[in-house]
């Protein structure tokens, strides 16, 4: 069930960057992979590197190894920065920190030399985060849905409304939080701000209070 939540007010969202020349969506569109049956691992060759590449396949796309970030706040910091300059991007978590991992549209796969080539094991990721860049772009309401009796505070996001089920002052439990989220089949938008981060989830039959 759904936390009642106070509505988000756009002064807990910052933006890290000016918007200029940037990607024409407001929003990283992240993959958050909390289970390695999520993703599968191999190696790629990408057209602008003649080096083979680490990378992981999900949902029939490949996505090759970026940098590991030790801090959740840098790994958000990161993934805004390769959304705004167009990527998706995917997110994992190991005893080292956080991999985040880039979407290779014109990839192909590079097994080794004189290895089998083997088909790879098809896997289904979760659905994509929305994490949002700016106040902007999103305005602060209150919204009613079919299987919850009284108005949530939420967000409306484009033609989309957002329930805020969570805010979170620390950015590892946000990203934690949202992953545990997205495994179970959530649509979620992560919103960062100055006063925490607001955790919220998709309401397809929301109208609004």
């Amino acid at each position: 069930m759904i936390e009642k939540t106070q509505a988000l007010s756009p002064a807990l969202i910052q933006p890290f960057s000016s918007r200029a020349n940037l990607s024409p969506n407001p929003h990283t569109a992240l993959k958050l992979l909390s289970d390695r049956d999520q993703y599968t691992s191999c190696h790629i060759r990408v057209p602008d590197d003649p080096e083979r590449l680490s990378a992981v396949v999900i949902d029939a796309q490949y996505y090759s190894f970026f940098r590991n970030m030790p801090r959740a706040d840098k790994a958000v910091i990161l993934a805004t920065k390769l959304g705004q300059r167009g990527d998706r991007v995917a997110l994992s978590y190991s005893k080292r920190g956080y991999l985040l991992w880039v979407h290779e549209p014109d990839a192909a796969p590079s097994p080794p030399p004189f290895a089998k080539i083997r088909p790879v094991r098809p896997t289904f990721g979760p659905p994509d985060c929305l994490l949002i860049w700016s106040p902007a772009d999103w305005q602060p309401c209150r919204i009613r849905t079919t299987d919850y009796p009284e108005p949530l505070g939420a967000v409306q996001y484009g033609n989309s409304f957002y329930s805020l089920y969570r805010r979170v002052d620390d950015p590892a439990e946000a990203l934690n939080l949202s992953m545990k989220l997205a495994k179970r089949g959530d649509e979620v938008a992560i919103a960062p701000g100055n006063q925490g981060y607001g955790v919220c989830l998709w309401e397809p039959t929301a109208v609004l209070a």
